[in-house]
């Protein structure tokens, strides 16, 4: 009952990133969010005719669980004394990636050189490759930037899962020493 206990009073701080929040509430809410977002996902899939409706339809779940899960983690961090901006942390080469895949698509869109690449590579087969090789690089870039991300998040997981800082910080006081 602990872990529902648990689950109730993160999801109820979902919008809440001052304070603290223990190791063992903090795992069982991600578990929780986990599960529910496996299960909408697997639910998109089967129920979805089109991948864009997939798509489309995750991209909704991403971001209702987003914040509630980053609320947490933030709220984690500041259990054992670190700032809750280490969450922002993972985000940062992927948002680079996309800053940088929307300057190029803007170019590409608006100025008359970009036009003329484009046509000039829709049109004439010997820039075909050229325009293929340059989505290729924009695609395993873009792995690549989440390979980047997933390492940052390793690195956020772990301090996530460290002991909480015992007494209080300036972040309150330690969440299992006060009484509930």
């Amino acid at each position: 009952m602990q872990g529902a206990r648990a689950i109730m009073i993160e999801f109820s701080r979902s919008f809440d990133f001052s304070g603290r929040t223990a190791r063992a509430d903090y795992i069982w809410y991600l578990a929780f969010s986990s599960v529910l977002y496996c299960s909408c996902l697997i639910a998109c899939i089967i129920y979805t005719d089109r991948f864009f409706d997939t798509v489309l339809a995750m991209t909704g779940v991403t971001a209702l669980l987003y914040i509630p899960v980053t609320s947490a983690g933030v709220r984690r961090l500041h259990d054992i004394g670190e700032t809750g901006w280490l969450m922002v942390k993972p985000l940062v080469p992927i948002t680079s990636y996309l800053a940088l895949l929307g300057l190029l698509i803007g170019y590409l869109s608006y100025s008359p050189g970009g036009r003329a690449f484009v046509l000039l590579g829709v049109t004439f087969f010997l820039l075909l490759p050229l325009f293929f090789g340059l989505l290729l690089a924009l695609g395993v870039l873009g792995f690549a930037m989440l390979i980047i991300s997933l390492f940052y998040f390793d690195q956020t997981l772990g301090l996530l899962l460290q002991p909480a800082q015992s007494g209080s910080n300036k972040y309150g006081p330690n969440p299992l020493e006060v009484p509930s």
